[in-house]
């Protein structure tokens, strides 16, 4: 996976560790890039951009 633009560190690393931990389990790309996803929604560090 790679972006087209730049993206902020925290985030970015991590989404990607959420996704790869789901992959490992369930390698399905979109089911394991919206687990990640749906973890940086819920987590009270990442849900709210400001």
């Amino acid at each position: 996976m790679a972006a087209l633009w730049e993206a902020p560190d925290a985030s970015t690393t991590a989404l990607m560790a959420s996704f790869y931990d789901t992959y490992a389990r369930t390698p399905r790309d979109p089911a394991a890039l919206r687990a990640g996803q749906l973890t940086l929604l819920t987590s009270p560090r990442f849900a709210h951009p400001h």
